[in-house]
């Protein structure tokens, strides 16, 4: 139960969470496992990976259930351009 409200504190802080599939001998789904956000990186391949001090966990996408959250304030600053360099540049119109 703790490991759930840890992973409910991820989602509200972090706005993402990420579950991992543990699986029995034949291949099933048979837990849900949360892991640490802060942790968690993605790798351009694809995979996703836990650091930790000394090698780090890497697990398969098929292995992660990854749920992020909508963010309306990025959305926005998509749509105004934003997002690409300094926030804070004028440009004449």
């Amino acid at each position: 139960m703790k490991s759930w409200r840890g992973a409910a504190f991820d989602y509200l802080l972090c706005g993402d969470v990420a579950l991992l599939k543990e699986r029995n001998i034949f291949g099933s789904v048979c837990a849900l496992t949360p892991l640490p956000s802060i942790y968690l990186r993605r790798r351009k391949s694809g995979d996703f990976v836990i650091l930790q001090e000394g090698e780090p966990l890497v697990y398969s996408p098929d292995d992660i259930i990854y749920i992020k959250s909508y963010e309306p304030a990025a959305a926005d600053l998509r749509a105004t351009g934003l997002h690409r360099g300094d926030p804070f540049r004028v440009t004449e119109q």
